[in-house]
């Protein structure tokens, strides 16, 4: 079932954003316009993540465009859009909750990693998105999700933390062909920290791939 999750972007760095409940288009549309409604002057400007910021809008544009500017989002593609007064920012991320048993339109090792969740997890985890082109935050290093190669676990904080300690020990006895579980700022398979995660869990599948991006066209 496809939904939005609504959030601001935090100001303070490495802060959590607070998405909402999954909503329907039409409502996650209704959330961005009240929340930048005490932000008017100068208009605003709309974005998929990423890329750059596109012209000027006052926001009853913003109001009309949106819904079907979502719709044509992938799972996983996250729409932001910036007042130009003080730069407040709001994002909109799609989402499949309780997503069905299927194959995933990624690699071999995704469909594995979807089935391993399904099966341990049923109802207790969305799918924040595979196929999503975008490169690794604050690099030029292409993310494993512009390969395919990777899905993003969001849910109650409670069932992450549960999905992480299991995906970890299960890829470390070699269960499933996971690469990398990220978590909180941490990748506990190998070790090390790393930038952001703390709203959902990231699954790499094994191998992690190169070369030209398959979900970038």
């Amino acid at each position: 079932m496809l939904k939005y999750r609504v959030a601001t972007r935090p100001k303070k760095d490495g802060a959590k954003p607070d998405w909402t409940n999954p909503k329907g288009v039409v409502d996650a549309r209704d959330v961005n316009v009240r929340r930048q409604r005490s932000h008017i002057g100068g208009g605003y400007r709309m974005r998929e993540q990423g890329d750059p910021w596109g012209p000027l809008k006052d926001l009853s544009e913003v109001h009309d465009s949106l819904p079907a500017r979502l719709d044509q989002l992938h799972v996983g593609q996250v729409w932001a859009v910036k007042a130009e007064s003080d730069d407040y920012i709001t994002m909109t991320r799609k989402v499949d909750v309780e997503p069905p048993v299927m194959q995933t339109p990624g690699t071999d090792a995704v469909d594995r990693l979807y089935t391993w969740l399904q099966d341990h997890f049923r109802g207790k985890w969305e799918n924040w998105g595979i196929c999503v082109c975008k490169r690794i935050e604050g690099t030029s290093t292409w993310s494993q999700h512009a390969y395919c190669n990777a899905i993003d676990v969001g849910g109650a904080t409670g069932n992450l933390e549960a999905i992480a300690k299991a995906a970890t020990a299960a890829a470390k006895a070699g269960h499933i062909p996971c690469d990398q579980v990220i978590w909180q700022g941490w990748e506990h398979v190998h070790g090390g920290t790393v930038y952001d995660h703390y709203d959902h869990v990231h699954l790499t599948g094994q191998p992690q791939r190169s070369g030209y991006p398959t979900a970038c066209g």
